[in-house]
């Protein structure tokens, strides 16, 4: 689950198919936060409350023509939209 504090960073959510970016969302912000809310997504296995975040945005069609079908790489050469077994979010660092 992701903490409130790192929902509140979140600018922009890319949506990635097999590495490549396929659409990018704005997320909406206000007081300078992103408007996400808290869902309540069951119990794990072992009995623990589990939640989910949800993002409220618009899809960025400029932003998306310029991340589309591209990989984000990180400084270091690491392939930021490889995701792990089981991983289904990063947190990116904001790059201008």
């Amino acid at each position: 689950m992701m903490s409130r504090a790192k929902a509140d960073q979140v600018e922009y959510i890319a949506g990635v198919y097999r590495e490549l970016v396929r659409c990018v969302f704005k997320v909406n912000r206000s007081e300078g936060k992103a408007q996400h809310q808290a869902i309540d997504a069951g119990k794990s296995k072992a009995g623990a409350q589990k939640t989910r975040r949800r993002f409220t945005g618009v899809l960025d069609k400029e932003k998306g023509a310029d991340w589309e079908l591209r990989r984000i790489v990180g400084v270091n050469g690491e392939t930021l939209t490889k995701f792990g077994r089981l991983q289904a979010w990063k947190l990116l660092p904001r790059v201008d």
